[in-house]
């Protein structure tokens, strides 16, 4: 899994980033997430008032990330949580987005994340929903 951060493609994005992004679509009959094929990835520009407001496409997330026990171990416990506080519809509409990105820093240029950016969601370092 840590290996996986050092091929990461670099983020179109100023900023010194490295990113890949995976997105599920809920499926409320089978109680389960299934893949999307695109890495197309849409912010409004009122949670994101530099890059929102247009379609960003993002390199996939590669399979072994996305294989891994851990990963899949701390999906499943925050998907628990969030039907358990009940604070996530359920339902068609659901997505859940995986960012894996990676920051470096270079002599005089800072890596930064864009503080425009932050939405209101219930999120983890490794995945955010939207509701």
């Amino acid at each position: 899994m840590q290996s996986s951060y050092h091929f990461l493609p670099e983020d179109p994005t100023p900023g010194n980033r490295f990113r890949a992004y995976a997105c599920y679509d809920f499926l409320p009959k089978d109680k389960t997430f299934l893949k999307r094929e695109s890495n197309e990835y849409f912010q409004s520009k009122k949670y994101n008032y530099i890059d929102g407001g247009k379609i960003r496409k993002f390199h996939p997330i590669c399979d072994q990330f996305l294989d891994n026990k851990l990963l899949k171990t701390l999906l499943a416990k925050d998907i628990a949580l969030a039907q358990q506080l009940d604070v996530v519809n359920f339902d068609s509409t659901l997505e859940l987005g995986l960012h894996q990105i990676r920051y470096a820093a270079k002599d005089t240029q800072p890596a930064y994340r864009n503080i425009a950016s932050y939405e209101k969601t219930l999120s983890c370092s490794y995945a955010a929903w939207k509701c």
